[in-house]
């Protein structure tokens, strides 16, 4: 793996555990707010393992507020 600057990203994410129960899943981007006119602003905090939700069921063409 090589390392990144840690002002761009200070973390990492993953998308399952090792086990086989990590197939058919999905890395999310987390919602940071939903504007006015109801445009979702995705977080970004250069912090993978906060701004992202891992080993979450996939929803193609989707943004969840969480």
């Amino acid at each position: 793996m090589k390392i990144m600057n840690p002002s761009l990203d200070i973390s990492w994410t993953h998308c399952g555990d090792g086990d086989d129960a990590r197939y058919g899943k999905s890395v999310k981007r987390k919602v940071d707010r939903v504007e006015s006119d109801g445009r979702k602003v995705l977080l970004d905090t250069n912090d993978s393992a906060f701004d992202f939700i891992p080993t979450a069921e996939p929803s193609p063409g989707t943004i969840e507020d969480k």
